[in-house]
């Protein structure tokens, strides 16, 4: 019989392994910005749970420790692409969406509306406010 730790401890990688997948794919397919930025966190946070968790723990599971230790260093490199890209896909939803308006005022607005959104997120770095610059024109 195992020790009440170690099923304790195997359930708790086992939870925090679906929750990282869970966020991590609706952050990769998110339309809107703020439910990325949202699940890209809580991915992040996860991530970082599993990458700190040891290797005879994830091994239990079937998972590889080296694994998600470079995913979250390559997750923390890439993070001005990951933002672009979902900045990205809320412009052309929004574009899209604005396309079936009447006005070009009301188009304007949600065009607008969609810039301040991802600007009250206040979690751009630089390369993501160059991107907004050339995006938004």
């Amino acid at each position: 019989m195992q020790p009440a730790y170690f099923n304790t401890t195997l359930v708790k990688v086992h939870r925090v392994h679906n929750a990282f997948i869970k966020f991590s794919n609706a952050a990769s397919t998110s339309v809107d910005f703020q439910s990325f930025a949202s699940c890209f966190f809580a991915a992040e946070y996860f991530l970082s749970q599993l990458a700190a968790a040891s290797v005879s723990d994830l091994a239990a599971v079937g998972l590889s420790g080296e694994k998600f230790k470079a995913q979250y260093r390559d997750l923390q490199l890439r993070r001005d692409q990951l933002f672009n890209a979902a900045i990205k896909r809320a412009y052309d939803y929004e574009l899209k969406e604005a396309q079936t308006l009447k006005t070009n005022r009301g188009k304007k607005r949600r065009m607008d509306s969609l810039l301040q959104m991802i600007l009250a997120t206040q979690a751009l770095s630089p390369a993501n406010y160059e991107y907004l610059r050339k995006l938004f024109g």
